[in-house]
Formats: structure tokens, sequence, C-alpha cells
């Protein structure tokens, strides 16, 4: 061949070089790119906090972050490119790494298989190291599969958390659902409350629980968030029988229905009480009769007229709201009075069981002089300036013409007191009161009682016959 046959052939050759070395770069190129995409796409998933994996058409491991690594830490060991995640959850099973699949163990891995053919529903799935995974898988273009695991166990915890207050709550609970009216779950309590068994009223609806015209008001209630608690609502029993009750309510979902958590508190005690406290107000504790504010005007009234001697009782019996009083035997006479001896009342001195003094002074060893600056609690009429020596002894006396205050104030430790015998029987048996171990006088006292009446007014029919029993009871004993 001539010189220019030769620069032919080297022009060929030259050419196909030059083309087998632009193939060798371009998939150099692309061997290039395509690490850099695995990388990027490692780099994407290990930035993700959630367990990723991906897997081919017949689901075996291609890629995972090192999060699924973390999760599934009992078969870290199994997790290879190219194995399938069915075999790593049968050996899985067989190690217990899977608490559900205990006695069940075919059964379940048949149906964990079945959401991986099928994916696109959420499931959870317990390890045994006591971790809860929700798992979510979706389907790929190129046939493989995405799965998602998140570690939901503190969210579970929330809820079971949740479950125990709401079912062992003491306060009526239940959760309303606010697109049907009806009650989803109720708690023990609210069972008990309402007179059903327990469980029994799932599916009930709400508004059956309010009384007439109540009802209409009930499902704008029950959809609210309301925290209000100063309305009362009637609210009926499976018996029929009404209660009053406070409803407070917070708006919730809960899987995945509209719902709302219905807290009940029963106030029919409450308000029977403050219903007796409001008559109460309006009316007389003794008589029964209303304007209890007027009544009590005119009794203080009375004890500013009344002499300083003179008790609550023997004020009344003089303004002649009384025809006849039960009083202690007196200094002297009132001419305007007429009196009858008709008992004789036993006194005892006695002080709290805890009081100070019986801690600083020995055992039987009080005197009258220790009495003298102790406070003493008399039975006398708060205006009475003129009091048996034999009863008040201390220089700091409080009086009340109320037997019952006077054995509360001694009960309390603010002071001794000569009470009746018999009134003082109970408290002293319990130890709550002691006899004053006196040293120098008698802790006993007798007094007789005198049933007195107004000389200057005449008795009624009854206090007649009263008075005419005692002078007959009087003429016998003799």
């Amino acid at each position: 061949m001539g010189s220019d046959g030769e620069c032919a052939l080297y022009l060929g050759l030259d050419h196909e070089m030059n083309s087998e070395d632009a193939h060798l770069t371009s998939i150099e190129t692309a061997l290039r790119a395509a690490s850099l995409a695995e990388t990027r796409l490692r780099e994407a998933m290990e930035a993700i906090p959630q367990g990723v994996v991906f897997l081919d058409e017949d689901g075996r491991y291609v890629l995972w972050n090192e999060k699924y690594a973390q999760i599934y830490e009992k078969s870290a060991d199994l997790l290879q490119r190219g194995a399938k995640l069915g075999d790593t959850l049968r050996i899985g099973i067989a190690r217990g790494d899977y608490p559900e699949a205990l006695g069940q163990e075919e059964a379940w891995l048949a149906s964990r298989l079945e959401h991986l053919a099928q994916p696109g529903t959420r499931h959870e799935q317990w390890l045994s190291n006591g971790r809860c995974i929700m798992i979510e898988e979706r389907r790929l273009a190129s046939g493989g599969t995405i799965g998602v695991r998140v570690d939901i166990t503190n969210l579970k915890q929330k809820e079971e958390a949740f479950r125990l207050l709401f079912e062992r709550n003491p306060l009526a609970m239940f959760v309303y659902d606010r697109d049907s009216g009806r009650i989803r779950t109720a708690n023990d309590a609210a069972c008990s409350l309402f007179g059903y068994a327990p469980g029994a009223m799932s599916d009930l609806p709400a508004a059956d629980l309010f009384a007439g015209s109540g009802r209409a008001r009930a499902a704008e209630l029950l959809g609210t968030d309301r925290s209000d608690t100063s309305e009362c609502w009637q609210m009926l029993r499976r018996d029929g029988t009404c209660i009053e009750t406070v409803i407070a309510t917070r708006i919730s979902d809960l899987e995945g229905f509209a719902g709302a958590i219905v807290s009940i508190f029963d106030v029919t005690e409450r308000r029977r009480i403050e219903q007796r406290m409001a008559y109460m107000a309006r009316h007389d504790e003794l008589t029964g009769l209303a304007n209890r504010a007027h009544c009590h005007a005119h009794l203080s009234e009375l004890l500013e007229q009344a002499a300083p001697h003179e008790t609550v009782t023997l004020a009344m019996l003089q303004d002649g709201r009384a025809d006849l009083a039960l009083v202690f035997e007196r200094y002297g006479m009132d001419p305007r009075e007429g009196f009858q001896e008709v008992a004789q009342e036993t006194l005892v001195a006695v002080l709290a069981s805890d009081h100070p003094l019986l801690a600083r002074v020995p055992a039987g060893a009080i005197r009258d002089q220790h009495l003298l600056g102790e406070r003493q609690i008399v039975m006398a009429g708060r205006h009475a300036d003129q009091v048996d020596k034999r009863i008040a002894m201390s220089r700091l006396q409080w009086k009340t013409d109320n037997p019952v205050a006077a054995l509360s104030l001694v009960s309390a430790g603010l002071g001794w007191a000569w009470l009746p015998a018999g009134f003082v029987r109970a408290p002293l048996a319990d130890g709550q009161l002691v006899q004053i171990p006196s040293a120098n006088f008698t802790n006993i006292m007798k007094l007789f009682v005198d049933v007195v009446w107004a000389n200057n007014r005449p008795q009624g029919l009854a206090a007649r016959r009263f008075v005419a029993l005692l002078n007959e009871r009087r003429i016998h004993s003799t």
C-alpha cells in the first residue's frame, strides 16, 4: 500500500480508539454519578430520625439506615444485602424477638408478610425489648418497597397511662363521639354513678342521660370545650332517679374519630346542703318561721333590755315569748317571778385530756390557785355579771348559754368548766375529757334546777297544767 493508504488506516484506528475511550469515559462518569447518588441517598437516609429500609421486588434488603439497625438490634447480624425480610423474621421469631408471635408463629409471620405484599396500611409491632414500633410501607414504581419504622413506645405508654387514669379514676368519665352522639366508653365510676353494669354504657346515646329540656342543650355542651363548673345539669340514672351534676368537657380526636372527654361531678348532696343553708338563712332554726333575721334582731333587743343577771331564757320569759323556763338555782329572788324546784343536777369539773395543765401539775395535785390562772368556760348568760361564785372561779372567763358550745370549747383545750354529769358522760368514757384531779376541793357539785314563770302574766293552759303537776308531785313526795 502507498503512503496514502497507510495514512487512512492509521486515521481509522485512531478514530476507533478515540470512540472507545469516550465510551469508557461515559461509563466511568455514570458510575461516579451513581456512586454519588447512592452516597447522597445514604446521607439523606441517615439524616432521617426514623428507621428506613429499601427492599427489592422480591422482598430482599437493598439499603437501610443506622436507625433501622438500632431498632432491630437483636436482628442486626441478619441485615445483609440480598437477604429476604421474611427469612430474618422467621429467625427472629425463633429467637423470641417478637413476643406477639409466641404460640402463633406461622399465623403471625403470614400476617406480617401479607402486610408486606400489600403495603399501605400502618400497623404496630412489639419487640422483646419492650419497644413498640409503628410500621408504614409503600410500593415503589420499580416494584420494590420503602418502609419506615417509628418508635412509638413513649406514645403507647402515655396512652396506657391515660387508659389507667380513665378507667380507674374515681371521677365519673366517658368518651363521647361527637359525630354519632353516642358514648364510646365509660369508666366504672360513671357506670356506678348512673346505675349501669361495667361496660354497659358503651354505644348509649348520651342524650339519654339528660332530663327533659336539658337534652336539646346536651349535644351542644358535649361538643365543645367547657370547664365552667357554675352551671348544674339534671341527669338521669338508669332507674329514672335524677341527680344534679357539674360537667366539664375536653375536645380530643381519639383513635380516628371526633371525640370529647366528659367529666361528671355529682353535686346532688352539695346542692341539698346549699339549699338547706339557704332555707336556714331565711328561717328560724327553732320555730321554722320565716324572717329569721327579724327573729334574731328581736332577741338581740331583748338581751340589751334584759337585767344584768338575766339570761336569754329569762329575757324571753319576761317578754312573753315563753311561759316557763328551766334554770339553775340563783342568788336572791325576783319578785316578778314564781318558781318551783324540779330536780337536782350534778356538775363535774372537767378539762380536755391533753390540756397543758395536766402536764404541768402532778396528778391529784391541782389546787384552786392553779385554776385561777386558767381560762374557765362558764355556763351563764352572755350579759350576766352575777354568777354563782361556787362555779365561777378563774380570773379569765368565757361565758356561753349554750351547753354544746361550752363542751366544744372545753374539748378543744381552750379552758375548763363545770358541766352537767349526764352531758359529759360519753366524752369522759372515751377519754376526750377528764375530771380535774383536785387536791383541795371537790370536783363534783350539786345544784337545784328550778322551773320559773312570770307572775305578772297569765300562763297558758299547758304551762298551768305543768305547774299543777309539779305541785302535786311536791305534795306527794312530802
